[in-house]
């Protein structure tokens, strides 16, 4: 059974809850991915699970909502959170905690959470570099919410956060590709926005007969 939006916050606030209640409160920033995220944007109106990321999270207490919760939406339901912020693969998060604000949650002990998602732009990066299938399905239904542009620049922005420096070319390889098709513009474009080396930026160039 899928999830439908706003459902997801019920389950955050869950969490919250029941942390409060165990003494081991989540961090003071609760930020929505995967799915989550995309349904949080508007990007689509359910997901199939729960996907979210705090500085601090019991293994128990997500345990404890992840199982109430599969008595509503069924067996495969999972509440899926990470304190780690590389868990999207080869790329490092370090600002999550200023990822876009969705809402605010305030529990029963007075304290104010902030609940956010990863951006848009993050969504589109992090798919392209993962590689997998199901993630490029995703990209068309990602691009109208945003523009090259703005990809580009966060692109730029999450370079320093890719530890093997090696999975740069590939990455950015699919981003150009990928951005060319969503968005109709010319490759050669897309790669002098490309804050990489002249190197690759020429290898680029190579790859995608751009002038």
């Amino acid at each position: 059974m899928s999830i439908e939006w706003p459902a997801p916050l019920d389950v955050v606030r869950r969490l919250i809850e029941v942390s409060e209640q165990r003494g081991e409160a989540v961090g003071g920033v609760v930020v929505l991915v995967g799915g989550s995220a995309m349904a949080a944007h508007g990007i689509r109106a359910e997901s199939l699970d729960v996907d979210a990321y705090t500085p601090t999270a019991s293994e128990a207490c997500v345990a404890q909502v992840e199982a109430e919760y599969r008595g509503r939406y069924g067996p495969q339901f999972r509440l899926d959170v990470t304190t780690v912020e590389n868990i999207w693969g080869l790329i490092m998060i370090r600002d999550l905690a200023e990822a876009p604000l969705i809402t605010h949650i305030v529990s029963a002990s007075g304290r104010t959470y902030a609940v956010r998602a990863l951006s848009v732009e993050d969504l589109y990066v992090l798919k392209v570099a993962s590689g997998r299938r199901r993630d490029s399905d995703d990209l068309p239904l990602i691009a109208p919410h945003t523009g090259a542009d703005a990809i580009v620049a966060r692109f730029n922005t999450l370079l320093a956060g890719i530890g093997d420096r090696k999975a740069i070319p590939g990455i950015a390889d699919a981003l150009v590709g990928s951005l060319a098709a969503h968005y109709a513009l010319p490759s050669a474009r897309i790669i002098d926005e490309l804050a990489v080396s002249d190197e690759l930026k020429e290898d680029l160039r190579e790859a995608h007969h751009a002038a």
